[in-house]
């Protein structure tokens, strides 16, 4: 073999290697983007909370039926939003909500109560009988802002108390609450689940308060 044949036969078998790898890498998979899904979920509480609870919230004998929030636009998406200027909202693109964060609510205040003892029942949406009162709510926001000072998330929730009995409205009220956070997805869904628990424990006390309060007065106008 002479010296020019030779060298043909080594510039061959380089392009065959050189194709080989380029079709190796056009074959190859390309590696795909995670996406992070978030919940908001009941935590319970420590055996000293729950004594105290128990202690702070006596058991009524009544039945409560709590029905799904609703929510105020653009809230009702699995997009966590967050805002660095006003009027601008932005959502985290590698991050959601695993469902809408007003079920997830909806789920934590439900497994508060529950675990709170003060309704002799709490039901849900499938349930089917008679309830002495109704819950009813609106998600009004959810929002990470975030600034120069850092990071905060808000959290407001509206809820109306109304007697299955004549359709009056028992009580009303706007729970607002915020909570700093890093400017993170992660320290968002952290925060949102301790906001989320705190309104639960909130909207408990409110709820008891109201009930006592209708109770009461119904007794007296018995009597």
């Amino acid at each position: 073999m002479n010296r020019k044949q030779h060298k043909k036969k080594a510039s061959i078998a380089l392009g065959s290697i050189m194709l080989m790898l380029s079709g190796c890498s056009i074959l190859s998979p390309i590696p795909n983007t995670e996406i992070n899904n978030f919940q908001i979920v009941f935590t319970p509480p420590n055996t000293e909370t729950t004594t105290q609870s128990e202690t702070k919230l006596p058991k009524q004998n009544l039945t409560l039926f709590v029905t799904p929030l609703s929510t105020e636009q653009p809230y009702n998406s699995t997009d966590m939003y967050y805002q660095q200027e006003k009027y601008i909202l932005a959502s985290y693109q590698l991050s959601r909500w695993a469902t809408l964060p007003s079920k997830m609510i909806t789920q934590t205040l439900t497994r508060s109560l529950e675990t709170q003892h003060i309704f002799e029942n709490v039901v849900s949406s499938n349930f089917i009988g008679y309830a002495n009162y109704r819950l009813t709510g609106t998600l009004n926001k959810l929002v990470q802002v975030v600034d120069k000072n850092g990071a905060k998330v808000f959290l407001s929730v509206s809820y109306t108390l109304v007697s299955a009995d004549n359709g009056r409205v028992i009580a009303s009220k706007n729970f607002t609450l915020s909570a700093p956070s890093e400017a993170n997805a992660k320290s968002y869904a952290k925060t949102t689940n301790l906001l989320a628990n705190k309104l639960a424990n909130n909207v408990s006390t409110w709820l008891l308060e109201a009930s006592v309060k209708t109770q009461t007065k119904k007794s007296t106008l018995s009597t």
